[in-house]
Order: C-alpha cells, then structure tokens, then sequence
C-alpha cells in the first residue's frame, strides 16, 4: 500500500454526512460492548450530533484515495467520571488496512489543530491499549483507573507546548 499521508484527506463529518452511519458502525463494532444500552441506531444518532463544523463536538473521517479509512472526534466529555475535564480527543480509530502508515498519527494532529483553533489550551483522552502511541505525540499519563470494565490510562496534551 502507498504511503497514506501522500493520499490522505480528513473531512469534517458536518461535510460528509453520507458518512456517518459507516463511522458509527466502525465505532459500533469497536466499543459498541461497553454500551450494552446502547445500539448502531444510537451510537449513528451519536454521532450524527457530534459532528458540528465550527465548535466541539466535531468529528473527522480521513479518506485515503476517496475511500473512508479512520475517524477521530474532539468532544466535551469522554468519561463520566471525570465531567471536569474538557475537551477530548476521542475514538480514534483506523481500519487494520490503513495502519501503520501514518493516519492515527494524522487524524491525532488534525484533531490537536482544530481544539488550538478553537483556543483549546489542554485536552484530554483515556486508552487501554496505545498509550505508548499517544506518548509518542506529546501526551502525559495522568492517572490510571478502572473504567467501562478495563484499566485505562487518562492522558493529558497542553497545546500551549506543542
């Protein structure tokens, strides 16, 4: 597969609406589990309203070659536990096909952008898996806790420091 980043466009959702549903079944079949209320219509109508263009909620979908490849959203709050916190980066996501090429690193930066645009100072996110991926991006762990059924760890990025 060509390098990503060559043939990589991210669309804000607002922009794409046809795409949504597609997201949301990825994001359905990624964390649908841990919503046992939940299902593909609410996660869909979820989305739907966390994809405005020009405030958070906002989400993105990055097309390689027009074809949908990965997601990321900047939310108010990720984790009930922790309403003060604010914004987030959330639901990252690429398909298997696309990783390791560049894309999560994508969609992370354009994320990151979009909130400093905003004049986001600080944002947040939790993980159980890619710490190690978000480390690599400027982001600190500051806390580790029990959450939906599975140890996370709760990172911070200060966008003032890059």
């Amino acid at each position: 597969m060509p390098s990503v980043a060559v043939q990589t466009e991210i669309v804000a959702l607002a922009d794409a609406p046809h795409l949504v549903p597609v997201v949301a079944r990825w994001h359905w079949e990624e964390w649908g589990a841990a919503d046992p209320a939940g299902s593909l219509t609410t996660w869909t109508d979820g989305l739907r309203a966390r994809s405005l263009r020009d405030r958070v909620p906002m989400s993105w979908v990055a097309l390689v070659a027009g074809v949908p490849a990965g997601s990321v959203a900047l939310i108010e709050c990720d984790m009930v536990t922790h309403p003060e916190l604010t914004p987030w980066l959330s639901g990252l996501l690429v398909l298997p096909a696309y990783r390791q090429h560049g894309l999560g690193s994508a969609l992370t930066a354009h994320c990151e952008a979009a909130a400093a645009a905003l004049g986001v100072r600080r944002m947040y996110l939790y993980t159980d898996e890619a710490a190690g991926f978000y480390a690599k991006r400027g982001w600190s762990p500051i806390a580790t806790e029990w959450y939906e059924g599975a140890l996370k760890t709760l990172m911070l990025k200060d966008l003032d420091s890059g």
